[in-house]
């Protein structure tokens, strides 16, 4: 009886082929529930003194847009690349951390615009989410154009939802994300700064006109009408000397001189058709400031100390005979 069961017990372990063996312990692998995030898995190529610019939809959907983000030359309006399906609400670089910040819709309850804040390097990669911009009373805020002065993050509201904030120039708080009005005016969605001289510039689509924007004094001061036939630009995207105004419509980039005060060239548009909203910023690199090293004071052989010397000792018997007489 007992060789009967050690028999059966031996047919029964070599029925069971490693393979089976080994699967029939494996640990049961737990389902990828994850989602990509807005950008999947799309790595922007480095774009150093590049346009960025996009459009946006006017909802509370990231992908509302015709038109994507695209990585534009601006000497010869040629896109080098293009990330389709993200919108673009205001834009803005800033040098010195060599970045460009960008606006998107959150989703957030109430939300109709670009009230998520991002961040992309010079560099390329993926989009980093800095969070949510607030208003004073710690709700969402759409902003339109974004600006950085001296190292501050600006923002121009012009015409929110439901009128609960007042529309004019706000200042962000990169850590909290809570803006505060600093300046109060109308009708001025695009935003950007000279990165050289500070200079904070606006468009005013109300007006059809370029203006600048003094937040020391808080001003607003007409520039220049908008070209001929122009008449929807959000985008602004400041160089030294230059602006670049970009609508969200197959409009041409117009490229504004700040010396000549005239708009002498204009850029093909990377939009395929007309959007709601448009946001724009040039990487531009941070001037180079060259350190300031003394000149050099060449060093003397022994004829040349043997000259000084004697130089000092002659200027030296010359002045006691002069204070002895």
């Amino acid at each position: 009886m007992r060789n009967s069961q050690l028999i059966l017990l031996i047919l029964c372990l070599s029925w069971l082929t490693p393979g089976q063996a080994d699967e029939s312990l494996q640990t049961p692998q737990a389902e990828d529930n994850t989602t990509p995030g807005l950008f999947g898995d799309t790595q922007f190529p480095p774009f150093s003194g590049m346009l960025f610019a996009g459009t946006a939809g006017n909802s509370a959907n990231p992908n509302d847009t015709f038109n994507g983000i695209s990585l534009i030359d601006p000497a010869t309006g040629t896109v080098i690349f293009n990330a389709p399906n993200i919108q673009t609400w205001g834009a803005a670089a800033d040098p010195l951390s060599r970045r460009v910040f960008f606006s998107v819709s959150s989703n957030s309850i109430g939300s109709l615009g670009g009230d998520e804040l991002f961040v992309l390097s010079y560099d390329g990669g993926t989009p980093e989410s800095l969070g949510v911009i607030l208003d004073p009373l710690g709700e969402p805020l759409r902003m339109d154009g974004l600006a950085v002065v001296a190292g501050q993050l600006y923002a121009a509201l012009d015409g929110a939802p439901g009128g609960g904030d007042p529309d004019g120039l706000y200042r962000i708080n990169l850590d909290s994300k809570v803006s505060e009005l600093v300046v109060s005016f109308t009708g001025i969605g695009g935003l950007d700064a000279d990165p050289v001289s500070g200079r904070l510039f606006g468009t005013n689509d109300d007006e059809l006109v370029l203006v600048e924007i003094d937040i020391a004094a808080g001003t607003v001061t007409d520039l220049i009408a908008y070209p001929e036939g122009i008449s929807d630009i959000d985008g602004l995207a400041g160089a030294a000397d230059l602006l670049y105004l970009v609508s969200d419509e197959d409009q041409p980039i117009q490229r504004f001189d700040l010396t000549s005060n005239d708009f002498s060239i204009t850029l093909p548009s990377p939009f395929i058709t007309a959007d709601t909203f448009s946001g724009a910023a040039l990487a531009a690199e941070a001037p180079v400031v060259k350190e300031f090293v003394p000149p050099s004071v060449p060093a003397l052989n022994g004829w040349g100390m043997l000259l000084l010397s004697t130089s000092l000792l002659l200027i030296a018997i010359a002045a006691r005979r002069f204070f002895q007489a």
